[in-house]
């Protein structure tokens, strides 16, 4: 159990979790008319800034043996990877806004950094689970982008609870988290990603 739990923990590690938010909006008809090199560009740009970089930066600090585990499970070590990946994503967003991309996919993206912060200023008093946070704000997401566009991929929002579920599961079972600290993870990226946009 423990090895699956920690390849599900890898897989849906939170760095991946913008890559496949933004791939699974590139599939939606809204895309449809773009050309499949500016679907690429978008990709590779989200890829660079949400995973490659902070990804990067996370194989350095394990490395340099200031972190004990790609998850980071010691919320002391937190701190500086929440800020790098922060200002990575303020770069993402303001190169989204460079190249047009509908000012509600900027507002998601704004999201998910607003998310962060939160979860870095938690952090000085409680560990939050980020594996649950990052699913919870892609399933809001989902929730947000169905509602705005008028459409209801149901099959798809069933999958995405599952994948919720066995993370918070996952995280569960490798002790790395208690139940109040996966549940308030996936609760706060939830309800950030579903009523945050309509207030910006």
């Amino acid at each position: 159990m423990n090895k699956l739990a920690t390849i599900i923990s890898v897989v849906f590690h939170p760095i991946f979790i913008p890559l496949y938010g933004i791939i699974s909006l590139l599939s939606l008809k809204y895309f449809f008319f773009l050309p499949f090199f500016s679907k690429t560009y978008i990709v590779l740009l989200v890829a660079m800034f949400t995973c490659i970089i902070p990804g990067l930066f996370l194989f350095l600090l394990y490395k340099a043996n200031y972190i004990n585990s790609i998850s980071v499970e010691k919320k002391e070590q937190r701190y500086i990877l929440y800020i790098v990946s922060i200002i990575s994503y303020l770069l993402c967003i303001y190169l989204f806004w460079k190249i047009r991309m509908p000012y509600w996919v900027i507002l998601m993206s704004l999201c998910i950094s607003t998310i962060m912060l939160a979860m870095f200023i938690i952090n000085f008093f409680w560990k939050i689970s980020i594996h649950a946070a990052a699913i919870g704000s892609f399933t809001g997401g989902l929730f947000f982008v169905a509602y705005l566009l008028h459409i209801n991929p149901v099959t798809f929002f069933l999958a995405t609870l599952l994948v919720g579920a066995s993370v918070m599961a996952a995280r569960l079972q490798l002790k790395v988290h208690t139940t109040a600290q996966v549940i308030c993870g996936y609760l706060l990226g939830f309800f950030f990603m579903i009523f945050f946009p309509f207030i910006l």
